[in-house]
């Protein structure tokens, strides 16, 4: 076990499609899956497990990953230069996801149906594999 926490509340569909908007991300009406990945103040546990399976993440075309931190030099640091260079990648260099309430210490799934719907699950260390 990681310590990590259970209960965690998240944002209304407004916000997430809003957060979408300001990072010039494409909120068409499909079903998307879009991954958050807090680069900083966070569990590293759940970050590094969420950052390893990114290339595994990427195998899907209609899943998209988001970086989110204070500036890039963390997520130049932390992230593979090819990874970065993939059209399904994007980065949040201000930390807009915080500000918008879509995660808190954990990295989270989203999907959105074609009723742009939101869903979300939090990635945790502890139950990977089932979040996954």
């Amino acid at each position: 076990m990681f310590g990590c926490s259970s209960n965690v509340e998240y944002s209304s569909n407004d916000n997430f499609i809003d957060f979408l908007n300001q990072l010039e991300i494409s909120s068409e009406k499909k079903n998307k899956i879009f991954i958050i990945i807090p680069m900083n103040n966070s569990c590293s546990s759940c970050r590094k497990m969420t950052i390893e399976k990114i290339p595994y993440f990427l195998t899907f075309k209609d899943l998209n990953i988001i970086l989110s931190d204070y500036g890039k030099k963390n997520i130049n640091i932390s992230i593979n230069e090819d990874i970065l260079d993939n059209s399904n990648v994007h980065i949040d260099d201000n930390f807009l996801s915080k500000r918008y309430q879509l995660l808190t210490d954990y990295p989270v799934i989203y999907f959105t149906n074609s009723n742009l719907e939101v869903f979300n699950k939090k990635i945790t260390a502890a139950t990977f594999d089932a979040d996954i």
